[in-house]
């Protein structure tokens, strides 16, 4: 993953302008923070993120499908494939 920086509310005012700048050309977010810092990261690294959180996600509600009984077995899934002839 790339760099994450967060910066002071003095610090991104004074850089404000670049850190526009490349946030205009999609090489980095800006996520506001609290107490008025700001997160700057790049967008590769934004994405992963992203994505982990996705598969995060997915896995919690495959688990909860799992859980309340929302499944399929192995075996259903062969026996009614479109593999099979009819």
């Amino acid at each position: 993953m790339g760099a994450v920086k967060v910066k002071k509310p003095s610090e991104f005012r004074k850089d404000l302008y670049n850190d526009l700048k490349q946030t205009s050309k999609g090489k980095q977010i800006i996520i506001p923070h609290k107490d008025g810092q700001a997160i700057l990261m790049d967008h590769e690294s934004f994405e992963a993120l992203h994505e982990d959180l996705q598969t995060q996600q997915d896995i919690i509600q495959g688990l909860n499908d799992l859980r309340e009984g929302r499944s399929t077995s192995l075996e259903e899934v062969i026996r009614s494939g479109p593999w099979k002839e009819k």
